[in-house]
């Protein structure tokens, strides 16, 4: 799963992966054909309960099959457990689908950002073992952001990893 080959650009993944995983949406009609396009190209689709952190936690708990992963039920809200939970999605095409999401925010502020953010990282991982992971955000304000998802700062390589390396 890659977006290797002359026809990439055409894939109808392309436009929601190229500028990263995760695309927001305001309007349910288009939400509803995009979801339906990547599922017709094999897209496995989790949706996510935002009607409360209760329901959040549990909806992700299901997406990510934590009992199978962890051998307990539900995700917490555990950001380190997020983490490692999203290292391991369940299939090679995978769309996380959730509606509402700015209710999210009235429940906890920090989980609303970290949340797509870990996602966001996950994601781009993903894309090294060849999977594909999309994330769509649907809310109901048109002046709606969520920026900085995944930034990662530029590491050194492993010649030069610790300080005293890079002073011989």
């Amino acid at each position: 799963m890659a977006f290797t080959g002359e026809d990439w650009s055409k894939r109808p993944d392309w436009n929601y992966a190229q500028n990263g995983a995760v695309t927001l949406f305001r309007k349910e009609e288009i939400l509803e054909r995009a979801i339906k396009t990547l599922k017709k190209i094999g897209y496995v689709v989790a949706e996510l309960d935002c009607s409360s952190l209760d329901n959040f936690h549990g909806s992700v708990s299901v997406a990510l099959r934590w009992n199978a992963q962890f051998g307990y039920s539900n995700w917490n809200g555990n950001l380190d457990a997020l983490d490692e939970g999203m290292g391991n999605l369940p299939s090679d095409k995978f769309l996380l689908v959730a509606r509402d999401y700015q209710k999210i925010k009235l429940f906890d502020r920090r989980l609303f950002h970290a949340f797509w953010d870990i996602y966001e990282i996950e994601s781009r991982n993903s894309l090294l073992f060849g999977q594909l992971a999309l994330g769509f955000v649907q809310v109901d304000r048109s002046d709606f952001r969520l920026d900085n998802l995944g930034s990662r700062a530029a590491l050194w390589n492993k010649a030069e990893w610790l300080t005293k390396d890079r002073y011989r």
